[in-house]
């Protein structure tokens, strides 16, 4: 009976184990992905529409964006962000700087950044070698005016 309590009990504690959080770079643990993500594997593309409203004549909100799960290591995922139609015709483009990393990429994931068609999208080259969540920035501007906005959602490297 005893031996079946220890049993029980290593169990036990390796189920704990596994439902805490993955180590992430520079230590810590990571939440939990959200349900609501993107997700781009090998195969699948992975492109996030983008939508941008004019609140006012000199203010402007993007929608929420779902933030973006990339699989599949060592290989380069293509990640494109998208303007919707409504947006384009409101004339919001992506600048050189549409996708910023909020904090430095010590290991060299993301390359091939910039806008394309016209700012009406913008892409990104994931190497996805390194399991960590990389916080971004969407921006937008208005082209021929100075109204500009911004977003923060997330890319996860699993």
């Amino acid at each position: 009976m005893r031996v079946i309590s220890i049993y029980c009990a290593v169990a036990v504690a390796i189920l704990l184990a596994g439902c805490a959080g993955h180590t992430i770079m520079g230590g810590g643990t990571r939440p939990p992905i959200p349900l609501s993500v993107v997700k781009c594997t090998y195969n699948d593309p992975c492109e996030i529409s983008v939508t941008v409203a004019q609140t006012t004549p000199s203010s402007c909100t993007i929608s929420p964006v779902d933030d973006v799960e990339v699989k599949g290591s060592a290989y380069l995922h293509t990640i494109r962000w998208v303007l919707d139609d409504a947006s384009q015709d409101l004339k919001f483009r992506f600048p050189q700087n549409g996708i910023v990393l909020k904090n430095p990429d010590p290991h060299n994931q993301f390359s091939h950044q910039g806008p394309k068609n016209g700012g009406r999208e913008f892409q990104w080259r994931d190497k996805n070698s390194n399991y960590a969540d990389y916080p971004y920035t969407i921006n937008v501007m208005q082209k021929g005016s100075a109204v500009a906005c911004a977003l923060d959602p997330k890319i996860f490297n699993n």
